[in-house]
């Protein structure tokens, strides 16, 4: 039969094994919607491809405006 400084020690353990977990599934709801925003600029991205021709310079502009704030990813 366990102790008390025993339990008390599994107890411990478990709490600390439960935050590491939350800590984790945090991390993993984070990277899934940072993921789908970016599939999203993603899909905007390419259906900016998609649309007619624009002057040039300005299609340049708006696809550099789009990407611009995933710069970091590359």
């Amino acid at each position: 039969m366990p102790n008390k400084r025993e339990k008390r020690k599994v107890i411990r353990d478990l709490r600390e094994l439960k935050r590491k977990f939350e800590r984790l599934e945090r991390s993993l709801n984070q990277q899934q919607s940072d993921s789908s925003s970016i599939s999203s600029s993603e899909s905007s991205i390419e259906s900016e491809y998609s649309r007619p021709m624009q002057n040039d310079s300005q299609q340049e502009a708006v696809l550099y405006l789009r990407i611009y704030p995933f710069r970091n990813l590359w």
